[in-house]
């Protein structure tokens, strides 16, 4: 539920237009890293989730075929 809810505060950001896909992945990691997750279950729990597990969630979207650092012929 977690990176559904995360997924949902960062698509746009990772949809905009980038010069590149590094330029892409930072800004949508950076995003991530401040997202509040106030609206998962997790939430109950802020202790867990921290920015670096949030940018961890960011990378399985990836591995998910959910999000794309890369896209086109950048």
């Amino acid at each position: 539920m977690a990176k559904t809810h995360l997924y949902d505060g960062i698509c746009d950001i990772c949809a905009s237009d980038y010069a590149d896909g590094l330029l892409r992945m930072r800004a949508t990691l950076s995003q991530a890293a401040g997202f509040p997750l106030s609206g998962s279950a997790i939430a109950q729990f802020p202790s867990m989730i921290k920015a670096a597990e949030k940018k961890g969630l960011c990378h399985m979207l990836v591995n998910d075929h959910k999000l794309e650092w890369v896209q086109g012929d950048e």
